[in-house]
Parts: C-alpha cells; structure tokens; sequence
C-alpha cells in the first residue's frame, strides 16, 4: 500500500501543472468513492471470503487519496500564505493537518 501511495503521490505531482489542481482533486475523489463503493459493496454483499474485492477497494481508495487530497492539500497550504509569514503559517498548518488526519 506505501509502495502505490508513493507511486502515485509522485505521478500526481509530476501533473498538476499540466492537468490543473481542480481536475486532479475531482479525478481523486472520484477514485476514493469508487473504492469506498466497492469495499461497502463487498461488506454487504457477503463475500467476506473474497479477499481480491477487499484490496482492491483499499488500493483505489489510496490512489484516490493520493491523487487528490494528498497532494493538492499540501500545494493549496503552501501558496495560501503571504511570504511575510509563511514559514510560521505552514507550521501551524501542518500540525492542524497532522492531527486531523491522526
């Protein structure tokens, strides 16, 4: 899963000067419903023996985070700021994220 988050991470930084941040935000939340889909499908559908649904659904799921929030929120957070106080501003921001996400 670390492997495909950082594969991912790095493609998806490499295209957001070309495809735009929009579209790479759209295009990864659509990734991570799709997963979060199919994981619920699965639970529900009693085919808890079928292993294949279960990481798949959590590999899209973590392609879909990584394409979209995982790295245009750290782009977004880091030219909101004024350069002035951007150092302290991106600090209080990372430990806001950190915890957020813990």
């Amino acid at each position: 899963v670390s492997i495909v988050n950082s594969v991912f991470v790095i493609l998806s930084t490499s295209f957001l000067d070309n495809r735009g941040r929009k579209n790479l935000l759209l295009l990864g939340i659509s990734i991570t419903i799709l997963g979060t889909f199919i994981l619920s499908v699965g639970f529900f559908s009693g085919q808890g023996r079928v292993i294949s649904i279960y990481l798949t659904s959590c590999l899209l799921t973590t392609i879909g985070f990584s394409v979209g929030f995982g790295t245009v929120g750290w782009l977004l957070s880091s030219e909101m700021f004024p350069t002035k106080i951007r150092g302290q501003a991106l600090s209080i921001s990372t430990i806001a994220r950190n915890t957020c996400e813990f």
